[in-house]
């Protein structure tokens, strides 16, 4: 059955939750159903989701913490929206407009959702438990996620996985980006580690360059690039300099192909020392089969296999070392490796497989859906 589908976020910066919601609402269009998406102004989320069947909320305040005037306005203005609009389900992403949109649904008919992305323990609420009244489902990227939330009290019956999934046609082995080896004056033979990351000092890339410098010699020599850019980037050189890696450690800055990327190197490396309740990264890696050795943080445990991986201790670069240094070491073991990530990929984290876990969500949560208003193009105003 379509249904109308509000998606709220408040998160303006890139990130993946952002990327994550912005997948989902394209997916959902594309299978039928109206999207709406309200985000702050500003929002990466507006841009990421643009797509001719995605129709933007603007005018929404979407503030954390106490501010009853502007509560009071998105309030109202999310329930003329419900209303005018037909909406069946608001799916909601953070915190700040999770209790927006409980307030904002009671009385309109339509359902409440929620996606927790982050690891970080559940906070107690006085409001928790009304919140879990109203809210008839919440979705847990991960299984971390998913035990914080239970030990919360959240009922174990609203409580489900959103596996995340990953183009597996974008992404992919593609033999001719080697030659992107060659225009960063990469030795034929040499061996190329990948990380794809903002550079900040949360993903730990600096554990990632001192691994690098660790690696046994008689590996040859090995490569490392770095796809992202952010605040870390000094410290980054820095260390570089201090390890004599200058010559083997390729600071890309933000990179359009990133698919290309990818499919240059040998193995991926995550080095993530924060939360990661989604790795979109190490998803889109494993599809273009790459093996990956990834800190065991957030949701890397649910994919990464010894089949196809290593998980090491998060901030540990001796133990990355050793993991980079096994795989990179025995070119048989990589070579399955690689193939076995690239089956993983495909067979259990599809774009496809995502969308049909969402809606199999919604359908068990959403009566029978109302008759939908004409439909409207582009930006919608959630008038005062």
């Amino acid at each position: 059955m379509a249904l109308t589908i509000l998606h709220l976020c408040s998160l303006r910066r890139r990130n993946g939750t952002v990327y994550l919601a912005s997948h989902l609402c394209r997916l959902q269009a594309a299978h039928g159903h109206r999207v709406l998406v309200g985000a702050r102004e500003g929002s990466k989320l507006f841009e990421w989701a643009a797509d001719g069947a995605v129709e933007e909320v603007h005018g929404l305040e979407l503030r954390s913490g106490f501010s009853p005037r502007s509560l009071a306005q998105d309030v109202g203005r999310l329930r003329r929206l419900i209303r005018e609009r037909g909406v069946d389900v608001v799916h909601v992403w953070q915190s700040a407009e999770t209790y927006i949109a409980a307030a904002a649904v009671l009385g309109t008919g339509a359902v409440l959702v929620r996606s927790r992305t982050i690891t970080k323990p559940v906070r107690p609420h006085l409001a928790r438990p009304l919140l879990n009244r109203i809210c008839r489902a919440t979705f847990a990227t991960c299984d971390r996620i998913e035990a914080a939330l239970l030990s919360a009290g959240e009922p174990r019956e609203s409580v489900h996985p959103l596996v995340e999934g990953v183009d597996t046609e974008r992404f992919r082995p593609d033999p001719s980006a080697r030659e992107l080896r060659r225009e960063l004056g990469i030795p034929a033979d040499a061996r190329v580690v990948v990380n794809v990351g903002r550079l900040e000092a949360v993903k730990g890339q600096v554990h990632f360059l001192e691994a690098l410098a660790r690696l046994p010699a008689s590996l040859g020599e090995v490569h490392g690039l770095i796809a992202g850019e952010g605040r870390a980037r000094e410290e980054l050189e820095r260390r570089r300099d201090e390890l004599n890696l200058r010559g083997r450690l390729h600071l890309l800055g933000v990179r359009r192909d990133v698919p290309r990327v990818l499919a240059a190197a040998d193995l991926y490396a995550l080095t993530s020392i924060g939360s990661e309740g989604s790795s979109r990264a190490t998803l889109e890696a494993l599809a273009t089969g790459l093996p990956v050795v990834c800190s065991d943080v957030g949701m890397l445990p649910d994919i990464v296999r010894r089949s196809h991986g290593r998980l090491v201790p998060p901030g540990d670069s001796g133990a990355l070392a050793a993991a980079l240094a096994e795989l990179l070491g025995d070119g048989a073991m990589l070579a399955a490796m690689g193939r076995n990530a690239r089956e993983f990929a495909m067979e259990e984290r599809s774009l496809e497989r995502m969308h049909q876990g969402v809606e199999s969500v919604y359908a068990s949560v959403v009566g029978r859906p109302r008759a939908r208003p004409p439909s409207a193009t582009g930006r919608v105003a959630a008038t005062p």
